[in-house]
């Protein structure tokens, strides 16, 4: 977290420079990547324990920046992060961007499972039959189940400098499967999504199984004042937010590209969901004069767990009514934009 900072400061620096160097207001938004295909490559010969991974991702708008990852390790499970972080003074283009990238991968040996952002594999180790050494690990893609979770307590070791949690709860599945785990930093908050990964040939009886589970946490990955929730279970503070029996979660607006026919307007709309659901968008329209407010969101009941994950967004909207040439101000979400006709 630190090394990003001096880069962002850096970034800062550089463009106040050419700015005649007055310091200028640059923001920054996470662009998460979709992950086209994973595949293990052979240990390092002189480690076992240390094995690499290839990935090949994709962004769909084509910034010119290189992806970043970030590597979690958990009891059962690896959780990786691969994303970008994109200043607002760089113009992104509608064009997909590919990217391949290769980590290594330490003390994974005798982990069973990985998650890459929103999807996850178990990891099958074998070794040569003539060396016993281990070859590379097979991963075979599985589905993520959360986890139900009634009832979860954090506190804070001061002589470990780490959090413990333990919680309790229900899983969807009869089969006695580990939970694996992985953190998400949001605005205002850190989301643990705890899980379980049933592989594809797999079958379980569809009964719920108690679970009784404790996990520790390092103090970088849960900041101070930081509100936190375990799946839907709230943490803190943020208990004492009253939760509507469904809730609206807008999504996050990031390019709105306006395209005007005739006295017709259309809007090409790029963002990310903030959760993992699979609930309908919903698109809503009101027009004040030469306003338009456009909100995009969807309902999510308050007792469904989401996956803590980015979704990509991407739609064309066609906003009602006809419109005489001069200047709108359209609003969609949090993104504002001017157009003339």
């Amino acid at each position: 977290m630190l090394n990003l900072k001096i880069v962002i400061g850096f970034i800062s620096l550089v463009l106040a420079f050419f700015e005649g160097n007055s310091l200028i207001d640059v923001t920054f938004r996470p662009s998460i990547a979709l992950i086209s295909n994973v595949e293990s490559v052979a240990p390092a010969a002189d480690d076992e324990s240390n094995w690499q991974l290839r990935a090949r991702l994709t962004f769909d708008e084509n910034c010119d920046i290189e992806p970043q990852s970030e590597v979690t390790y958990y009891p059962n499970n690896i959780d990786i992060q691969l994303y970008r972080v994109i200043p607002s003074t760089i113009e992104c283009g509608d064009e997909e961007e590919q990217f391949e990238l290769q980590l290594t991968l330490s003390n994974a040996a005798e982990l069973n499972y990985l998650i890459i952002n929103d999807r996850a594999w178990m990891i099958r180790h074998r070794a040569s039959r003539e060396t016993s050494v281990s070859n590379r690990p097979r991963l075979h893609e599985t589905s993520l189940f959360p986890v139900w979770v009634d009832e979860a307590n954090l506190s804070f070791d001061d002589d470990a400098n780490q959090y413990n949690l333990s919680y309790r709860g229900l899983q969807a599945v009869g089969c006695a499967l580990p939970e694996i785990y992985s953190l998400r930093q949001r605005s205002g908050g850190a989301l643990l999504a705890v899980y379980n990964a049933m592989p594809a040939d797999g079958v379980c009886p569809a009964v719920a199984a108690l679970v009784d589970e404790k996990i520790t946490l390092s103090a970088t990955d849960v900041p101070a004042d930081t509100l936190f929730s375990v799946n839907t279970y709230p943490i803190g503070a943020i208990e004492e937010q009253a939760v509507n029996e469904s809730d609206k979660v807008l999504s996050n607006i990031f390019r709105v590209d306006v395209q005007v026919k005739e006295a017709r307007i259309s809007l090409d709309v790029a963002g990310e969901h903030p959760d993992g659901c699979e609930f309908p968008v919903i698109v809503a329209q009101t027009r004040r004069g030469n306003t338009v407010d456009v909100e995009v969101y969807r309902e999510v009941p308050a007792d469904v767990i989401c996956p803590m994950i980015l979704k990509p967004y991407r739609d064309m909207i066609s906003l009602d009514g006809e419109f005489a040439p001069g200047a709108y101000t359209i609003n969609v979400n949090s993104h504002s934009q001017a157009v003339n006709i």
